[in-house]
C-alpha cells in the first residue's frame, strides 16, 4: 500500500508528524544512515520514518528523507547532483513525490537558504543543522529526536 495525494498535502502541510527516538548509525551500502520512528494520527505505527544518510566519500552531500508506507515522499539533498529534464543541477534541492507514480517536484532554490560546506572539513554539527533545517521545513515535531553525530570528527571533503 502506498499513499494517496490527499494523503502526500496532509503530510506535507499538515504538521502533525512527530518523529522520536535515539539516532543510530549503521553502514547502508556505501553510506552511513539512520532511521528516525515516526508518527501521524492517520498512519498505523510503522509507516511513516525519517531517515539520513551520508556517504563518507562524499561528506558536503547528506541526504534527509520522509518516508512514507517504504516510498520516499519528502527528500532534502544538499550539494546533490538533480537532473531535470534536459538541465542538470549540482545544488541543494528538495524533492516531493506527491503521489508513488507520480515525478517529483523539485526545487532547486529551497528558502531559508541552506549554506553547507562544499570544501574543507565538514563538522558533525553541520550535519545536525540539515537534519533541524528539513524538521523545520515540513514543521516535523522532532524534540524527542536523541541526536548522536555519525563520527566524533569533521570529515574531510
Amino acid at each position: 500500500m502506498t499513499y494517496s495525494y490527499k494523503e502526500f498535502l496532509m503530510l506535507r502541510d499538515g504538521g502533525l508528524i512527530t518523529a522520536s527516538g535515539s539516532m543510530t548509525w549503521a553502514k547502508a551500502g556505501a553510506s552511513y544512515a539512520t532511521r528516525i520512528p515516526a508518527t501521524h494520527p492517520s498512519l498505523a505505527q510503522g509507516e511513516i520514518e525519517l531517515r539520513m544518510k551520508i556517504n563518507p566519500k562524499r561528506p558536503y552531500s547528506p541526504h534527509v528523507l520522509l518516508i512514507t508506507r517504504d516510498v520516499c515522499m519528502l527528500r532534502l539533498d544538499v550539494n546533490g547532483k538533480h537532473r531535470e529534464g534536459p538541465e542538470f543541477y549540482d545544488c541543494t534541492h528538495i524533492q516531493e513525490t506527491p503521489y508513488p507514480e507520480a515525478r517529483s517536484t523539485f526545487d532547486g532554490d529551497p528558502r531559508p537558504p541552506l549554506n553547507f560546506p562544499r570544501e574543507g572539513i565538514v563538522a558533525p554539527a553541520s550535519y545536525r543543522s540539515v537534519f533541524q533545517y528539513f524538521v523545520q521545513h515540513y514543521r516535523i515535531e522532532a524534540s524527542n529526536v536523541v541526536w548522536n553525530d555519525p563520527w566524533k570528527e569533521g570529515k574531510r571533503t
